[in-house]
């Protein structure tokens, strides 16, 4: 499977997660775009998604970085934004996206600063479906999960799968 990152870089990586190889007539075509602070987990859970690993580094992502993945025979276009109000809001990568995922985790910081984002893409760009995710719930206090959020850990894997099964299906 190739990986193609928008910045000329190219990889090609296994997709060990899904267990499907994308044919030349896949089923499906989406674009998802995926907003929050710096330090949620955009990029890792790409990563889980496209590689199934995680790695403990951060590594922040520089404006934004497109990366076509074949997911469960679904051609997927993932559009990874940094996590500075700047790139989220004012980017016209926004305008033709299917799905935007807005990912927190447990701190109010990253639920403020993102909903104020949101907000703005919102009323800017009006994507098709927007999906609140909380990430890093292997690390959070029961009393801070947020009751309409999709819980996920890209660090364990938890909830992944569930959610992608609720974005493609």
């Amino acid at each position: 499977m190739k990986t193609t990152l928008m910045k000329g870089r190219e990889n090609t990586k296994k997709n060990d997660f899904s267990g499907y190889v994308c044919s030349e007539k896949t089923k499906m075509s989406l674009k998802i775009g995926i907003v929050g602070t710096a330090g949620v987990g955009k990029t890792q859970f790409i990563d889980r998604l496209s590689t199934n690993t995680f790695d403990r580094c951060y590594n922040p992502t520089d404006q934004y970085d497109i990366r076509n993945i074949c997911y469960r025979d679904k051609d997927i276009e993932f559009r990874d934004f940094a996590g500075t109000q700047y790139y989220m809001t004012d980017n016209d990568l926004f305008f033709d996206l299917d799905v935007l995922i807005f990912m927190v985790d447990n701190t109010e910081i990253s639920y403020k600063n993102g909903r104020k984002a949101a907000s703005e893409i919102l009323a800017k760009y009006a994507p098709n479906r927007v999906v609140l995710v909380q990430n890093k719930i292997d690390i959070i206090e029961d009393d801070k999960l947020l009751s309409r959020a999709c819980k996920i850990s890209v660090k364990t894997n938890e909830g992944i799968q569930e959610l992608m099964d609720d974005i493609l299906f």
